[in-house]
């Protein structure tokens, strides 16, 4: 049973536009948005290509500055026994006036449950996912946030997989983020829906 959304009702003679438009009027009206940062943990960081890695701290650095303008809570998945989130991330995450460090022992960020205790105390509703591995613990955290009533938003340069699944995450999950969330090409997107 395919699962029916806000973004599934859009035209697609003006696909582009009109997603665009519609996602500025949801993250706008709602106004409940955080994010959520998986697994940014050096152990899992290097089994990304180098240049890929730096796209995507990079990436992060300057989401993770514009949701602290906006003051949108971000809590941030380390997953046990694999170090710490990468240090220039954490640095700016500890700059935000809300976030949380949860560790979890699952690929599901929501398997412990204090992910969605926290999510619900900030009343957060829409949320943007960042993070590794996409075909991972960022997909089975994403699947549980939609089957908990949450709406997902990401975009091409704030995930990512490990090199030797890239043909994998092009194929599988992409289409699975588009299926059952907002997933733009460039974050950027996401950031000026969020400043409408």
């Amino acid at each position: 049973m395919k699962h029916r959304h806000w973004w599934n009702n859009v035209n697609v003679k003006n696909e582009t536009a009109i997603l665009e438009e519609t996602i500025e009027q949801k993250l706008h009206l709602d106004k409940k948005v955080g994010a959520l940062i998986i697994d940014m943990q050096p152990d899992f960081l290097s089994k990304i290509r180098r240049s890929e890695r730096d796209v995507l701290i990079t990436s992060h650095l300057e989401m993770i500055k514009f949701l602290a303008v906006h003051n949108v809570p971000i809590v941030v998945l380390e997953y046990n026994r694999h170090g710490v989130t990468q240090a220039e991330i954490s640095q700016e995450v500890y700059k935000l006036a809300k976030y949380e460090y949860i560790t979890k022992d699952h690929n599901n960020g929501f398997e412990e449950g204090k992910l969605d205790d926290r999510l619900k105390a900030w009343g957060i509703q829409d949320l943007i996912i960042i993070g590794i591995n996409a075909t991972a613990c960022v997909k089975e955290t994403a699947k549980s946030a939609v089957k908990k009533g949450y709406s997902i938003h990401t975009a091409r340069q704030l995930i990512a997989n490990p090199s030797n699944s890239q043909k994998e995450f092009r194929k599988d999950v992409l289409s699975w983020y588009e299926d059952n969330g907002v997933y733009l090409p460039d974050f950027r997107k996401l950031c000026k829906a969020l400043e409408s």
